[in-house]
């Protein structure tokens, strides 16, 4: 039997009062994407002004990653324990002193350092924002909020290209950060207050829970409480979803465009604006709909689509259009954003109440994981399979991106439970 993502009983709050919790949940997730993906575009100003070279850069750029991913599965212990309230408001904090840290200074290691705190609070965004929407959201709301947090997580990494181009242009990136800092700074004050605290539980509840963790005959108690075959099965398709996913937007995406169809530089950056506007979109549209059909069949829905697009990619002879490349690109991000907008939902099908902090950091931190395996793997796919031509490098690329999404959806499909 499974537990649904429900609120708890007692006080409900308004819907008024739910919805700025949410909208403080989204902006705090956009600063998350924003400093995910900024340092790309300011990346040339900081080599100017910090005389930096290119190995210099991927170390400042990993900073970011490997602080965020390692943060996930003690966040998600800490929120459980403290509650998100407290733990969003403080990574606010420490997010908005690394930022004026960043902007400040011009020595190597204070900027890696910088941008590790930056990694470090950002990364106690997403998984309590989550545990908050499985406190106090309604079960039928629940995967449309997710898709809501998601949804506004992603446009921070559209702004995070054009917009933030044009704001460095007329400002520089010291001040951006400056103004980043004031505005998260802002941001840990009101999260104190916005978002709610955790609810309390009854004696009655609590007499109830202790019954219902005691060992089972023939299983380990502790262990199948916190832990089942269907979140092994999540935790590896969020390892090879986020993987395939975030490698080719990542780093894929544009030099595919260019070396294959010789895709200009404004032509991709359209493209791949076409890529965010699919990631936007997706997470309310996918998230209302997994509320009201059912979120196993969305998740294997979009999985399946996903993997028809990277078997189209693999397959793809000939020349591409700016337009189509336009459709096909959004359709990526679309049915790729609603697929993660069902997994996260879906953990909270499988995943106790009161572990549901805990099981998203550990999920969170394997698809960080995957992402950055994915992301090294793949360059080396692609070198090797180079003699063959670059066409067919990539189409070998996606190929295998196409077998192992389909082994994953079929995992997904025979161990997930049916909703009720």
């Amino acid at each position: 039997m499974h537990l649904k993502c429900t609120a708890n009983a007692g006080h409900t709050p308004s819907n008024a009062r739910l919805a700025i919790m949410v909208a403080v949940l989204g902006i705090g997730y956009f600063f998350s994407y924003f400093h995910r993906m900024s340092l790309a575009v300011i990346s040339s100003d900081i080599i100017r002004d910090c005389s930096l070279d290119a190995v210099s850069l991927g170390i400042l750029g990993s900073a970011y990653y490997y602080t965020y991913a390692i943060i996930q599965i003690p966040c998600g212990f800490i929120v459980d324990r403290i509650g998100p309230r407290v733990t969003i408001s403080c990574c606010l904090l420490i997010t908005s002193l690394g930022s004026f840290w960043f902007g400040f200074t011009d020595i190597f290691n204070e900027l890696v350092i910088s941008r590790a705190i930056i990694g470090f609070g950002v990364g106690c965004i997403y998984v309590p924002a989550l545990r908050a929407i499985r406190e106090w959201v309604k079960a039928e709301q629940c995967g449309f909020f997710t898709g809501v947090i998601f949804s506004m997580g992603t446009l921070g990494a559209l702004c995070a290209s054009a917009p933030l181009t044009f704001m460095v242009k007329f400002q520089g990136w010291r001040w951006i950060f400056y103004e980043i800092g004031i505005l998260t700074l802002a941001l840990a004050v009101i999260a104190w207050f916005a978002i709610l605290g955790r609810r309390e539980k009854s004696a009655q509840s609590e007499a109830e829970a202790s019954v219902r963790t005691l060992p089972q005959h023939g299983q380990s108690g502790t262990i199948r409480h916190f832990w089942n075959l269907e979140l092994t099965a999540l935790a590896i398709w969020f390892f090879c979803f986020f993987g395939t996913k975030l490698s080719f937007q990542g780093l894929w995406a544009a030099p595919y465009l260019s070396s294959v169809f010789g895709f200009t530089n404004e032509h991709i950056g359209f493209a791949l604006m076409s890529f965010g506007v699919g990631n936007v979109c997706a997470g309310p549209i996918v998230g209302f709909l997994a509320d009201h059909w059912g979120n196993r069949q969305l998740l294997l829905a979009t999985n399946v689509v996903v993997a028809l697009l990277w078997l189209t990619m693999a397959n793809w002879t000939g020349g591409m259009s700016l337009s189509f490349a336009l459709f096909f690109y959004f359709l990526m991000g679309f049915f790729g954003g609603g697929a993660l907008t069902s997994g996260f939902t879906a953990i909270g099908l499988y995943a106790k109440k009161e572990y549901s902090g805990s099981i998203l950091g550990i999920i969170n931190a394997t698809a960080m994981v995957g992402t950055a395996i994915f992301t090294q793997s793949t360059g080396k796919l692609v070198t090797f399979f180079a003699p063959y031509g670059i066409v067919k490098s990539y189409q070998i690329l996606y190929g295998i991106f196409f077998v192992l999404l389909s082994m994953c959806t079929m995992l997904v499909y025979f161990t997930q439970k049916r909703e009720a």
